[in-house]
């Protein structure tokens, strides 16, 4: 999808369901790669161009992209760097494991 400040494009992102069953994560093992990353929703990618950082554009994007969701399963990987969507998702009610790796769930097991 696509986020449009007047004619000008300022940011895009897209997300696809994970494999279910889901292939084992590094970080997670076995166990969590299934309860966490099967058929939840992937953020693969969310770009907001400077200029418009910190006007709600990248939060809008993400909201569309997490409606799949329905208030269950998402996740994304992050650049360790990548302080402003770090900050983002922590807006959005994931949690960040080591190696940049967000989720979001309803699911207590998480």
């Amino acid at each position: 999808m696509t986020a449009r400040i007047g004619s000008r494009l300022c940011g895009f992102g897209t997300a696809v369901r994970s494999a279910d069953p889901a292939p084992e994560h590094p970080v997670l093992g076995a166990r969590r790669s299934q309860e966490w990353l099967a058929g939840a929703v992937r953020i693969t990618d969310l770009v907001v161009a400077p200029a418009a950082r910190g006007r709600g554009v990248g939060t809008g994007i993400l909201d569309v992209l997490l409606l799949p969701a329905m208030d269950d399963r998402a996740w994304a990987v992050t650049d360790h760097q990548d302080t402003p969507r770090r900050s983002s998702s922590s807006l959005h009610g994931t949690r960040c494991c080591p190696r940049s790796l967000c989720c979001r769930s309803t699911n207590p097991a998480c």
